[in-house]
């Protein structure tokens, strides 16, 4: 949660994240953060001995003191920081 008043969550199986209204429930923003999936697969990483469904974008957690969010996803080599305001 992000200043009390907003939620922001990755929509499981998507590259997507989401800002969502704490007090509302409403959808204000929506990112895609496709371009980083798209360097994790480019990792070199051997991807042939597991389902690359399951290789998906699945975690955010905000760094208050620098107003960014650490994302990744599962089986990632990868920890994203980025701004998305």
């Amino acid at each position: 949660m992000v200043d009390n008043k907003y939620i922001f969550a990755n929509i499981y199986t998507t590259n997507y994240i989401v800002m969502i209204d704490k007090a509302t429930g409403n959808i204000l923003k929506k990112w895609d953060l496709s371009d980083l999936s798209s360097i994790q697969n480019q990792s070199g990483r051997n991807w042939s001995y597991y389902d690359k469904l399951n290789n998906v974008f699945n975690g955010i957690a905000y760094l208050k003191g620098s107003n960014t969010f650490l994302v990744t996803g599962k089986m990632w080599d990868y920890i994203f920081e980025i701004q998305l305001y």
